[in-house]
């Protein structure tokens, strides 16, 4: 009972955080993920004053230093330093996906299509498009990735197993012990894919530009 009292309380002063911080649900999640021990660490815009106290108090560890995008204003959070040393120092993509706690195949494929100059993330939305478009039911736990799976073929079906598992090991986590903020992603997800869907003409035209799609 201890145990459980202490979940809960971590998730209404992470929740206290994202309100006076107005984080969107995504990093509120990462956020979350990262003080249950779920994911090393998380990427957040500055934290600064109360927001690093409430997370010393969590046993939580931070650092503001980006070296990979400088102009960047972010803080790293994890349980140890280590893991937060790992992910502040990354010096390409490939070394910050795995200090963020990525799959491996992912991560992988996340710096080849970003060395090849194509942008992983409008293949994600492009495939999503093209899903919604022919009738296919997107899975809830969709809205617990937060990272761009290395293979992701809804229409047949086909998601990498690595970042389903990982989606699914979020999403029964999250709703267990933080039903609030699982509420919030499902509403935020939706609203997204509607937003892409209302996008949907000029992403294809992004995609067959980058991906020679037809």
């Amino acid at each position: 009972m201890i145990f459980l009292s202490k979940r809960h309380n971590s998730a209404g002063q992470i929740s206290a955080i994202a309100e006076r911080k107005q984080l969107c649900p995504s990093d509120e999640y990462g956020l979350y993920l990262a003080v249950a021990g779920i994911k090393p660490v998380t990427l957040q815009d500055r934290f600064a004053g109360e927001e690093l106290r409430v997370l010393k108090r969590l046993g939580m560890k931070t650092d503001d230093t980006y070296t990979m995008y400088p102009h960047l204003m972010v803080t790293f959070v994890g349980r140890s330093h280590a893991d937060v040393s790992l992910a502040a120092y990354a010096r390409n993509d490939y070394e910050l996906g795995h200090a963020l706690g990525y799959p491996s195949d992912a991560v992988l494929r996340y710096s080849e299509l970003t060395s090849q100059g194509k942008p992983p993330a409008l293949a994600y939305l492009y495939n999503m498009i093209t899903a919604v478009e022919t009738g296919v039911q997107l899975p809830s736990w969709l809205a617990y990735i937060d990272h761009v799976p290395s293979e992701y073929n809804l229409r047949k079906g086909r998601v990498a197993q690595s970042s389903e598992e990982y989606a699914r090991i979020a999403m029964e986590y999250t709703v267990k012990n933080n039903y609030q903020l699982a509420c919030k992603l499902h509403i935020d997800f939706f609203n997204k894919v509607s937003g892409i869907m209302k996008e949907a003409g000029d992403l294809k035209q992004l995609m067959h530009f980058h991906y020679q799609t037809e």
